[in-house]
């Protein structure tokens, strides 16, 4: 018997001790997002396949080896009537030419590779940012999960006690069977409830792990607080946000992308030159000469793609000007949203601690015999329905936090 205690206990143990490895705060859970989720890998991989474009626009054209050969085929007519395949009888032609890059076509090109990489690195940190957000929304709402299932254990405790001292006391026939059934049925309740929490939890933290690829089990710190404030203690969060959210950045980044794009399409429309040597031995005569040719731009002097890449600049600026817009909007709402909350947070407080002593004032004078079962289950029931809408408070100030740090762009740096 003493053997299987000490096995159990051990389990116990390493259990416990491997449930605590797994716990994972709201800033950690970003972290690990940054570091193991698929699809970040994916996003990382993408912007090294932009910097590859720099290691091709930096290359020189290669060199042109041409070759013709040419044999007489009525080599009787030459003189000395000479023989199929000889020199005497054959022209051959060797031409080695290369392409020059004129009016800093080159230089362009590596410049609008280089804007093109800066490009693929914004549109990664604002999939990050939309990723973060998931992630944080995701954990808040385990977080919230967590706390329902902590408040009804609570109220178990409290049913469960009562039911061992009703136990007592209808045996003793001090109270009827009615009341200790009501004890025990609302015991129950709980514990339904409780089964049904676990199971949603473990299915959002499932999620969660799958979101920040997690390769083992993960569960949640339930700190009331997010250490997020410190990043919210800013001058102005609408000029942070200007200054840090992704998607702004991205069309900023686009319009010098695009920018440079004009140089290069610009460029581009000088025509393209080609130059280099002739050897040419025809009937054993050596000739060299040199060779150039040059496109006349009588027609095509890339003038679509110069038009686009106008366009496409002033889509960009029209493009900053509404994300500014919308910023604007998001920054307003969400900090008006995040201060209601916290309003009401403040407010709702006393309400808890008023809950909390009208049952514990209502359980003494029921343990007396002051006051009846029914008064007692009504506090019992009044303190979990407050304490559980404080929760839901907390809740959904915690959202506005994460709102407020989605549309700031501050998530990002929350993740680092």
């Amino acid at each position: 018997m003493m053997k299987r205690i000490k096995i159990v206990l051990l389990l116990s143990l390493a259990v416990g001790k491997g449930y605590a490895q797994n716990v994972i705060s709201l800033t950690q859970a970003l972290k690990t997002a940054t570091e193991q989720n698929p699809y970040m890998k994916v996003g990382a991989l993408g912007v090294d396949v932009s910097k590859a474009d720099i290691v091709s626009a930096k290359l020189r054209p290669n060199p042109i080896l041409n070759n013709q050969s040419l044999q007489a085929l009525t080599p009787s007519q030459l003189t000395n009537n000479p023989k199929l395949l000889t020199g005497e009888s054959m022209q051959t032609w060797w031409q080695l030419t290369k392409e020059f890059q004129l009016s800093g076509q080159r230089k362009n090109r590596i410049d609008y590779a280089n804007q093109n990489v800066k490009l693929a690195e914004k549109e990664y940190a604002e999939f990050q940012r939309g990723l973060y957000t998931d992630v944080a929304f995701k954990w808040v709402e385990a977080w919230n999960t967590r706390k329902q299932i902590d408040l009804l254990k609570t109220a178990v405790n409290n049913i469960d006690t009562l039911v061992t001292i009703n136990s007592y006391r209808f045996k003793k026939q001090i109270i009827t069977e009615t009341e200790l059934y009501r004890t025990q049925l609302i015991a129950k309740q709980y514990k339904i409830q409780i089964s049904e929490l676990n199971q949603e939890l473990r299915q959002q933290l499932n999620e969660l792990q799958l979101m920040i690829g997690a390769k083992e089990n993960v569960s949640i710190s339930i700190s009331a607080d997010l250490g997020v404030d410190s990043f919210l203690k800013v001058d102005s969060l609408l000029a942070d946000a200007y200054a840090s959210r992704t998607d702004l950045q991205y069309y900023q980044t686009r319009k010098g992308a695009m920018e440079s794009n004009i140089k290069l399409q610009q460029s581009l429309a000088f025509p393209r030159t080609e130059a280099g040597f002739i050897y040419n031995p025809q009937n054993t005569l050596p000739y060299f000469g040199i060779y150039a040719t040059v496109e006349l731009p009588f027609f095509d002097r890339n003038q679509g793609e110069i038009k686009k890449a106008k366009v496409q600049r002033e889509q960009a600026l029209t493009q900053i000007e509404a994300v500014q817009n919308t910023i604007r909007t998001e920054v307003q709402n969400a900090s008006l949203q995040r201060e209601t909350n916290q309003n009401n947070l403040k407010s709702y407080a006393l309400i808890t601690e008023q809950a909390d002593q009208i049952l514990k004032n209502v359980r003494y004078s029921y343990s007396i015999g002051g006051t009846t079962i029914i008064d007692f289950l009504e506090a019992q029931r009044s303190w979990l329905e407050t304490q559980q809408q404080y929760t839901n408070l907390l809740h959904k100030y915690h959202q506005s936090q994460i709102q407020l740090l989605s549309v700031t762009g501050l998530i990002n740096k929350l993740a680092q």
